[in-house]
């Protein structure tokens, strides 16, 4: 439960049956050093368990989750490996697995696990039994494409209940006051944050045509001394 006075913004917590916690982060924007983010997070969150006179026994394994989208742009956050849409880091010892006891199991700190889905990547499959892979494929349409879908085609190719009420739920015109005024507040600052990035690039290709440019002359001004050509030809 959290006061109804705190107006901080995350993603959310789940804890598990067993009594581990899955940490739900979702990340819109690509953007440098994002594994070291997601790292933090769940990182801090995982020491912030022990209170003091806690004991270290009590403390529970901590499953980060990320959620990569691609924005309005549709950009990838693994352009390097176009068939890669999930990722699984643990912490694995790496000397002396081979000589575990347990015999072709390495060995893991067992307290923090990094799942990482780029749902650009994500193969499009049929949304056609009542299944694993239909809830599967359900998610990976809401989360790739639910900002461009209509409701009746929400109402054609989802089956899920869950995923069905997530669509419901994210409706813009169905959001309480307070959560469209953030949502609008970020729509501008992405649109803010891609013309500024657009704006640096057409700057950085100026900038090197122009030095490209003098450079060029430079060269050819040499050239044309070491000839005995006049220069102010």
């Amino acid at each position: 439960t959290m006061s109804a006075r705190y107006n901080g913004t995350m993603d959310f917590v789940c804890k598990l049956d067993n009594g581990e916690y899955a940490m739900v982060e979702m990340q819109v924007i690509p953007e440098d050093h994002w594994d070291r983010r997601a790292l933090a997070y769940v990182a801090a969150f995982y020491g912030n368990q022990l209170r003091k006179g806690g004991h270290w026994k009590d403390i529970q394994k901590v499953i980060g989750i990320n959620i990569l989208g691609g924005g309005k742009d549709n950009l990838n956050h693994w352009g390097d490996t176009p068939n890669e849409y999930v990722r699984h880091y643990k912490f694995q010892e790496q000397l002396h697995n081979t000589e575990s006891m347990y015999v072709n199991k390495p060995r893991f700190v067992d307290g923090i696990e990094l799942i990482q889905y780029s749902i650009m990547n994500a193969p499009e499959g049929k949304h056609t039994a009542e299944s694993a892979e239909q809830e599967k494929q359900d998610w990976i349409t809401f989360f790739k494409k639910a900002h461009c879908m209509q409701e009746d085609e929400v109402k054609r190719i989802i089956k899920t209940p869950a995923v069905l009420r997530a669509f419901d739920r994210a409706t813009l015109s169905k959001m309480p006051k307070e959560v469209k005024a953030l949502y609008d507040a970020e729509d501008i600052e992405y649109n803010r944050y891609s013309q500024h990035t657009q704006q640096m690039v057409e700057k950085g290709v100026k900038a090197g045509l122009l030095t490209a440019t003098k450079a060029g002359l430079l060269t050819a001004a040499l050239g044309m001394k070491k000839l005995k050509i006049p220069t102010d030809q």
